[in-house]
């Protein structure tokens, strides 16, 4: 729970919950994974004091479809979000890229709110 005037005290049965999704992180890029190459103190010690998921999968490629998946539970191709949304589409793309949802309808039920009515305080960092 995040602290402050207002703050009330989190559930002590309920755990503390940090998800860390980074694009372009290979499953052996971080020490906790067996990396030598790299090093990631802090998020080897957030493993090791916390839970890791060693089988799984990414929902697609790109990020905004797996993110989109992520949030809320769906495949890409339920969304209808197939693709990575740019900021802009690309000038002179090498391929035709079919329509797709450029944008996570706010319709859709998030991982974030299922937490929230559960009594989390959430937050949402970068992208």
């Amino acid at each position: 729970m995040i602290g402050g005037a207002g703050a009330v005290a989190a559930d002590p049965l309920s755990p503390n919950i940090v998800l860390i999704l980074a694009d372009d992180l290979g499953w052996t890029d971080l020490g906790c994974y067996g990396s030598d190459l790299y090093k990631s103190p802090h998020i080897d010690g957030l493993a090791h004091d916390g839970m890791r998921f060693t089988a799984n999968y990414s929902a697609c490629t790109v990020c905004s479809p797996t993110r989109a998946a992520l949030l809320t539970g769906k495949y890409p191709a339920r969304l209808h979000i197939t693709d990575w949304i740019p900021g802009l589409p690309p000038e002179n793309p090498k391929l035709i890229v079919p329509d797709f949802t450029k944008h996570l309808p706010y319709e859709e039920a998030t991982l974030a709110e299922h937490f929230h009515d559960a009594g989390y305080a959430t937050a949402s960092i970068g992208k």
